[in-house]
């Protein structure tokens, strides 16, 4: 009778201890997406190339400031993709056909892979 309860009791315990470090590990990952650091390699070849030819016109942090010596306004991208209507594909698309007097097209300038990295790190911006 005392083994029985002896062993339900490390049962429960096991259950109740071992997923622990689990979900630790999956709300540090959830806090990372949330705030938008890179955590894939593609995420990371994204950020690079968002470092390379985005960051001139789009602010990395979010912030909604005007290049005056430029006479830019920077568009938010941070949470680009909770917008209404916003899919991976319209934002594939834009980004190669650009905005006449607006923004450059990118469909010479990156190749396919480089796209799906720069979408990859835009998704958790």
């Amino acid at each position: 009778m005392i083994a029985h309860r002896v062993a339900r009791l490390l049962l429960i315990l096991s259950v109740l201890v071992l997923p622990l470090p689990l979900t630790a590990q999956s709300e540090e990952s959830v806090r990372a997406e949330v705030a938008g650091i890179p955590q894939t390699d593609a995420q990371k070849r994204g950020e690079a190339i968002f470092s390379k030819n985005c960051h001139l016109c789009h602010s990395s942090v979010g912030s909604f400031e005007q290049k005056v010596e430029l006479k830019i306004l920077q568009p938010q991208l941070v949470g680009l993709f909770k917008k209404p209507r916003v899919t991976e594909e319209f934002v594939r698309a834009l980004v190669q056909s650009g905005l006449p007097r607006r923004m450059p097209s990118f469909r010479t300038t990156l190749s396919p892979s480089e796209m799906d990295d720069l979408i990859a790190y835009l998704e958790i911006r």
